[in-house]
């Protein structure tokens, strides 16, 4: 059937009215300095000129630094160009200077980088950049670059001009790696694609292993013009040039070389501007690498454009009507390849999109705009969005220092905070967590992490869910959540575990939600305790009190089910010590209405359970109660712990009779003082009960 003119120009026009660029709102990060690279006088070829550093400590004293000032091949640099053992005040500026050369006309990026360790130990670098476009009758310095010139020729391998050409069979291998700017090391590259060609022809392509090495073997060279290029893509990622084609470097050319091996090295070294190509690859390979191995899952081909823009963000192209995307990519701006979390953080965005779908009207929805923060008050779209991407950063790593509130200091972290409030220190005014950023990629690490997870509390999982990542993406990739909101009403319509647990996570973030009569509320930091947590009577612990709970009592009464410590306290109706037939029976009672659920709530004020609660106020300024509750009289002491385990202040409560401990009259007391009677520091703290053999762990926030 014909069309008419007509509608093929409303096709058209259908089409280009329904495509849209959606790019993603810039995300504020904190420094530890301020630095500006500056070039004078500008320089043409053949001309020298003086690369200064201006460097400032804008986030406390740096006592031991090493700066080290970085050109790249075309351009020579003599002098001092490493300052090691540097001291560095908060607020004081330092002058560092190196005396450089033109040889060659191009585009060159020129480099300082700063290495440093804070006082908790951890090695950190920062990088500052300016670029320079040399020629022989006009220069220019610029503060980006959307093209680097290719810093190093390929190596050609030939008999002499006066020895008659051989020719043979040859093996070829070797490690493609590059120097690492943020280790100071040389590293492999994964997984890139390196060719093997004839003249133009391509013969033959192999990825590198994970210590970078590929090999080529019995390749014939008479009589043919051999070369070998790396070419950065492969089925994950590539990383694109300004021409939109993959960044490509050619290693080898070979001619009519004799029988033997070749060793093919190849290495982005620290005099080639392009090394930090090596860096992009390699990160978003390692977030590959984690969903595959922990969930058998990877998204199709994504573009990483580099140098490319001002500011670095994930963006999409979709059809306004259907919402499907059909182009998308990672931009990444010259100066930004070092760092790492930035591109798990835009990474995440593509792997939403492609989780939902790679459809704009099922992804959430948000009229939000601009500049961002994890402590942005915005919408519960926009929210779920960054909070996602946020949660990244620290979950391929597994490591909760990975997303701070500021340069200086570990804490607060993606998983002791209270940016839900709207203020990095927990000051704000907001009441709604589900809108802000950080509060919801905290919960989404609460979620995921496990006791192995680099936190605050090493050894221990204190917020009850024991590591539910493939729960959390199950749920993702079915129901699509618009926001955190949703996210828990899926969480609990479809019966995934750790409900009461995940219920305290919810409200330790600002986050109002409903708990349905069916599920324990579990406190998150009870997780260490050595006293069982939940509902008598619940023995496979999905929430409610059935048949099938008594059918496992059975179950175990007659030994085909081992059950674990949990399941023994659970089945164990009447405290005698046993599980039998008695407590089955008394379960089928109160399934039928026959008896109450007294066990839940105890009886004459003495508590089921014993727990330890959330102080009061916290965060605080200058005292705290500290509230719980014991099942049975005990002796009773509480510790108050710094992030590295220290004890700051022990209380030697005493014995005290099984009973509710919640009001500030009968609650333990802390003035905010160590042992030595000094005022702590604002920051994290964690507090501990010991009463008999119940033990447990909570956290809490000092605020001067």
């Amino acid at each position: 059937m014909k069309r008419s003119p007509a509608v093929i120009i409303l096709s058209l026009l259908i089409f280009i009215a329904t495509s849209a660029f959606a790019y993603e709102s810039d995300r504020t990060r904190r420094y530890f300095f301020h630095g500006k690279l500056n070039i004078s006088p500008v320089p043409l070829v053949g001309q020298q000129a003086r690369l200064s550093l201006d460097l400032t400590a804008v986030s406390g004293d740096c006592e031991s630094a090493t700066i080290q000032i970085k050109a790249p091949a075309g351009i020579a640099i003599s002098g001092q160009s490493v300052f090691p053992r540097q001291r560095l005040i908060m607020g004081t500026s330092r002058r560092y200077t190196a005396d450089i050369a033109i040889l060659e006309e191009g585009s060159y990026a020129l480099q300082a980088t700063v290495y440093f360790q804070l006082s908790d130990g951890g090695r950190r670098a920062e990088h500052f950049f300016t670029y320079l476009v040399a020629g022989n009758t006009h220069s220019q310095v610029r503060d980006n670059a959307s093209f680097l010139t290719v810093s190093r020729r390929p190596q050609t391998l030939a008999p002499p001009a006066d020895q008659p050409a051989v020719g043979g069979t040859v093996s070829i291998g070797g490690h493609i790696t590059y120097y690492d700017d943020n280790l100071s090391a040389e590293v492999p590259i994964r997984r890139v694609a390196v060719e093997l060609l004839d003249g133009i022809q391509k013969i033959e392509s192999v990825y590198t292993g994970d210590d970078g090495f590929y090999s080529f073997e019995n390749v014939s060279s008479t009589g043919r013009n051999i070369q070998l290029a790396i070419s950065f893509e492969n089925d994950v990622l590539r990383v694109m040039n300004g021409e939109s084609v993959p960044h490509r470097f050619e290693l080898l050319n070979i001619h009519n070389a004799a029988d033997g091996q070749i060793n093919g090295d190849y290495c982005l070294d620290v005099r080639n501007q392009h090394r930090g190509i090596g860096h992009i690859f390699n990160c978003i390979m390692d977030v590959h690498d984690y969903l595959q191995s922990a969930v058998n899952w990877h998204r199709g081909v994504i573009d990483v454009k580099w140098p490319h823009g001002q500011h670095p963000q994930y963006a999409s192209r979709h059809y306004m009507i259907s919402g499907t995307v059909y182009e998308e990519h990672i931009q990444v701006p010259a100066g930004w390849e070092w760092h790492r979390r930035m591109l798990l953080h835009e990474y995440g965005h593509a792997v939403m999109t492609a989780m939902y779908k790679y459809n704009a009207h099922i992804l959430p929805h948000s009229s939000f705009q601009g500049t961002h923060s994890i402590i942005t008050i915005s919408d519960p779209g926009f929210a779920i969005e960054e909070g996602w991407a946020e949660f990244f950063e620290a979950l391929v790593d597994d490591n909760a220092y990975n997303l701070t509130a500021y340069a200086n200091s570990n804490t607060p972290n993606i998983e002791s905070n209270d940016w839900w409030t709207g203020d990095a220190n927990g000051r704000g005014r907001n009441t709604r967590g589900e809108l802000v950023e950080g509060a919801v990629a905290s919960i989404l690490w609460d979620i995921a992490d496990t006791a192995r997870s680099q936190d605050g509390s090493p050894g221990a999982d204190d917020d009850g869910m024991d590591g539910r990542f493939m729960e959390l993406w199950d749920l993702m990739l079915k129901y699509s959540p618009a926001d955190i909101l949703w996210l828990w009403d899926r969480w609990v319509d479809n019966g995934y575990s750790r409900a009461g647990a995940l219920y305290s996570i919810y409200t330790e973030n600002g986050i109002d939600v409903t708990m349905p009569d069916t599920v324990p509320i579990i406190l998150a930091d009870t997780a260490q305790s050595k006293e069982p947590v939940g509902v008598k009577g619940d023995v496979n612990s999905d929430g409610e009190i059935q048949s099938d709970d008594a059918a496992m009592i059975l179950n175990i009464t007659i030994g085909m089910i081992e059950p674990d410590d949990h399941q023994k306290w659970a089945a164990d109706m009447n405290d005698d010590g046993q599980v039998g037939s008695d407590d089955a029976i008394a379960i089928l009672r109160q399934v039928v209405g026959l008896t109450s659920s007294a066990y839940r709530q105890g009886d004459e004020g003495i508590p089921a359970s014993s727990s330890l609660l959330q102080n009061f106020p916290n965060p605080f300024n200058p005292e705290t109660w500290i509230p719980y509750q014991l099942k049975r009289d005990s002796d009773v002491t509480i510790r108050i712990y710094s992030t590295r385990g220290e004890i700051v202040r022990e209380f030697d409560i005493g014995h005290r009779l099984a009973g509710i401990y919640a009001s500030r009259e009968r609650a333990a007391y802390w003035d905010g003082r160590n042992d030595s009677g000094v005022p702590v520091a604002s920051g994290i703290y964690f507090y501990s009960i010991q009463a008999g053999d119940f033990a447990a762990v909570r956290k809490l926030t000092v605020v001067r």
